[in-house]
């Protein structure tokens, strides 16, 4: 019986320190504050830097506290590592990407598809 009481509130103690909340940041919180408004998706924030807008994307295993990739969005003339929007051309990569495209009615504007064999689309 006394074999067990340390262990029994060892447990205790630790169902109790797992259950506390601790503040965590969001997906969409840096240092700077994000300049467009995102309601629904999440581990993304959009900023307008000088007339172009800045897309970071986190890792989101890290909750935010890391950076997984950026992209500097323009609407003509992009120089080297910016994206020219609206897209003229898409490459996908899975099945859930074609489909999003679908819903978008942007089909036209895929031109490759990896592992096609995979692909049951009779659009593409």
């Amino acid at each position: 019986m006394k074999k067990f009481f340390p262990i029994t509130l060892a447990l205790l103690w630790l169902a109790i320190a797992g259950c506390t909340s601790g503040k965590h940041k969001s997906a969409s919180q840096t240092k700077e504050n994000p300049s467009v408004a995102v309601t629904f998706a999440r581990g993304f924030a959009v900023f307008h830097q000088n007339g172009k807008q800045r897309v970071v994307v986190y890792n989101p295993w890290l909750k935010g506290k890391k950076i997984l990739a950026s992209f500097v969005l323009v609407k003509s003339h992009p120089r080297k590592g910016e994206i020219k929007v609206p897209l003229d051309s898409a490459a996908v990569f899975s099945a859930t990407q074609l489909n999003a495209l679908e819903l978008l009615g942007l089909l036209n504007k895929v031109t490759g598809i990896s592992e096609a064999r995979f692909i049951s689309n009779k659009q593409v």
